[in-house]
């Protein structure tokens, strides 16, 4: 399961402290255009989103709550609210995830990632039939976003339906050819399905993208201790 990526407005002073891998310097700027501008809700979101950073070593998600929620009173976007929900995912607050996610729908329904973002909440809640609900609306609306396709898939396989697993998988290598997580998920259930060949062939292409997934060179090696056998 895979979080979309988020781009957010007001964050180009971020993108480019991330760059040096300055995370202080990211929120001492934006503490200073909230000094200068404190209605300015974005100035809120990309300070929140500095302290929520997945590389920041300092990430503190209490602060980027703080800010997000600062955002909202600034200014009720669907936006704000999906920041706010992945904080609070990531902090296992899956309650307020989810009421954030909610709203976020609410404000703007047509939007496929706060669908695909609330999906993974069920995922992680071990729901995967709601969260299945969830990936189907993104993938009607965003047809041709990959990370649904593979979250599905995901849930497929929780389920035990690792043959509709292996279809969202093919759908997802279809739209990105490059998506290593999908090679990765579906070279499991096939092994899972005792076809060590092509399970193997998928673990060699997500190897091939991402050399450092100790998950797919550990399956890799079991499949292929399989074939020995």
């Amino acid at each position: 399961m895979r979080r979309p990526s988020r781009i957010r407005q007001g964050c180009v002073v971020e993108l480019f402290y991330e760059k040096k891998g300055d995370w202080d310097g990211a929120i001492q700027s934006y503490s200073e255009q909230i000094r200068l501008a404190p209605d300015n809700p974005w100035a809120f979101l990309g300070r929140g989103s500095a302290y929520e950073n997945d590389n920041n070593d300092k990430k503190d998600y209490d602060r980027a709550i703080q800010d997000y929620t600062q955002a909202i009173r600034l200014k009720q976007d669907a936006f704000l609210f999906q920041a706010r929900g992945s904080a609070y995912h990531k902090k296992k607050d899956d309650d307020h995830a989810l009421q954030d996610y909610n709203e976020a729908i609410r404000l703007k329904p047509d939007d496929s990632s706060s669908l695909d973002l609330r999906g993974n909440v069920y995922f992680g809640k071990n729901d995967y039939d709601r969260a299945i609900q969830d990936y189907n609306e993104a993938i009607r609306l965003s047809p041709n976003d990959a990370m649904a396709f593979g979250n599905r898939g995901s849930a497929y396989f929780n389920k035990g339906e690792y043959d509709r697993a292996i279809q969202d998988y093919d759908e997802a290598i279809r739209i990105d050819p490059s998506d290593e997580y999908a090679f990765c998920e579906r070279g499991s259930a096939y092994f899972t399905k005792g076809d060590y060949r092509r399970a193997v062939a998928d673990l060699d292409k997500a190897l091939g993208l991402n050399p450092n997934d100790s998950r797919a060179a550990e399956l890799r090696k079991q499949a292929k201790d399989r074939l020995q056998r």
